[in-house]
């Protein structure tokens, strides 16, 4: 894609079932993590 010139999306997901909806949705690159869960409520 960078030797097309082509823009990468990359998006942060939560938890599993925002990484499936990003998914399907056709974004480039996803990365899970659980931040959200140990820093907001304490897992």
């Amino acid at each position: 894609m960078k030797e097309d010139g082509s823009k990468i999306v990359g998006v942060v997901a939560w938890d599993y079932q925002i990484a499936r909806i990003v998914d399907r949705a056709g974004v480039d690159l996803v990365s899970v993590g659980d931040t959200v869960g140990v820093n907001l409520w304490g897992h």
